[in-house]
């Protein structure tokens, strides 16, 4: 959830750990790169579908479309391996 305080859009951006480089989700309420096939956004909210252990990470919703306040989410995904 991005709990933003303005009525201006935001963009998301993904950090794999906190010394790594962002990775743009989306910029000013549109979705880049691959993340169009397995995010969504509702309202300013980010959605994943089908998590996977490599989605864990800082996810970081920007008001201001990437200009202002920061809201950091950290996201822990762990689970058992199920071999096919």
């Amino acid at each position: 959830m991005c709990n933003k305080s303005t009525e201006d859009p935001v963009s998301w951006w993904y950090r794999s750990s906190p010394d790594a480089e962002d990775d743009f989700i989306s910029f000013g309420g549109t979705l880049l790169n691959g993340y169009i096939e397995r995010c969504s956004l509702e309202e300013d909210d980010l959605v994943i579908e089908k998590l996977q252990l490599n989605d864990t990470g800082i996810y970081i919703c920007l008001e201001q479309a990437g200009q202002g306040v920061r809201h950091i989410t950290h996201l822990f995904v762990s689970g058992n391996l199920v071999p096919f």
